[in-house]
């Protein structure tokens, strides 16, 4: 009698074009099955948005700045989300020093302690900065 054998579906993630790391192979959990679309075996079905931007519309290269940009063509109001206030926890300072007060008329940070920088970043993480373009270097970057 013949034992099954477990079906092991495995590409490189280089590819599929999900990734320039074309070290090994991307395999595929026991839930995928041969004749399956890849795109839903894998999740790949994100909506993706890719911008092309003139570099006088830095004002573009954020979230809220975009929606300004899309409600100014499309003469849609525009509704910003409530910004939530986070409170310091820690009362660590750093020193900086700003040199051209007119070239940055504001500078701001915040120190964030408690985080484990060895941590692996999660699956999903990854993945995401990944098909966004963003090359994965650590949870903390």
């Amino acid at each position: 009698m013949w034992a099954k054998r477990r079906r092991c579906l495995s590409f490189a993630a280089k590819e599929l074009g999900l990734s320039d790391d074309a070290s090994g192979l991307l395999v595929l959990d026991n839930g995928a099955t041969v004749g399956k679309d890849v795109r839903e075996a894998l999740d790949l079905d994100d909506p993706l948005l890719t911008l092309k931007l003139t570099p006088n519309r830095a004002d573009c290269l954020c979230i809220v700045g975009l929606a300004r940009e899309v409600a100014a063509i499309t003469a849609s109001a525009l509704t910003l989300p409530p910004r939530p206030t986070v409170v310091a926890a820690a009362d660590s300072r750093r020193n900086v020093r700003v040199d051209d007060v007119l070239a940055c008329p504001r500078f701001c940070g915040r120190v964030i302690t408690g985080i484990d920088p060895k941590a692996p970043t999660p699956w999903w993480m990854k993945q995401r900065l990944e098909r966004s373009g963003v090359r994965s270097i650590s949870a903390v970057v």
